[in-house]
């Protein structure tokens, strides 16, 4: 919802909400480690509906947040609850220090608990999932210009067997 409110595009939605479910494996995973299949629609379609729903509260919620209000604003505006809201602290709580290994949980976490602007957190958790994806922002500086051209390199072969990993990964699950 924030970054609907923020003006993102359909794409940047969809990398967001798929990187989304592989972190929220990750955390349901640390919590109580048991094989899941985070597939399942009580994760993925929970996710998915939370995300994509013109009805769900919690869209709702961080679509206030995004277009600029506050959340006491948000909250007293809302005559529902959005579970999310009261979701991330406990989570967040629940993970203590290993949160900040969960970069969408702590980017929410510091937008909606530590009046963070939803614009520049946002936007630094766009620019690592734009590293993964392979999303690369050349600087004005001709010297750091070159010597990220030369970690490129490494970069994209890095970023390539990661992304024939993930999708081996997720052929298997699909299969």
């Amino acid at each position: 919802g924030v970054c609907h409110g923020l003006g993102y595009g359909d794409n940047f939605l969809s990398v967001l909400i798929s990187s989304s479910a592989s972190e929220l494996g990750k955390i349901i995973y640390s919590i109580d480690p048991k094989q899941r299949k985070i597939s399942d629609s009580a994760y993925l379609g929970d996710l998915l509906v939370t995300c994509y729903s013109l009805h769900s509260r919690n869209r709702k919620f961080g679509n206030f947040i995004g277009r600029g209000y506050s959340v006491k604003n948000t909250k007293e505006s809302m005559n529902m609850v959005a579970e999310g809201y009261n979701a991330t602290r406990c989570i967040h709580e629940l993970l203590g220090k290993e949160a900040a290994n969960y970069p969408i949980l702590e980017t929410a976490y510091k937008i909606l608990y530590k009046n963070a602007s939803p614009k520049n957190q946002v936007k630094n958790l766009e620019s690592l999932i734009s590293w993964f994806t392979g999303g690369y922002k050349k600087p004005h500086n001709p010297r750091i210009r070159q010597k990220q051209e030369k970690s490129n390199s490494w970069h994209a072969f890095l970023r390539k067997k990661l992304l024939k990993s993930f999708k081996q990964l997720i052929s298997l699950i699909y299969i």
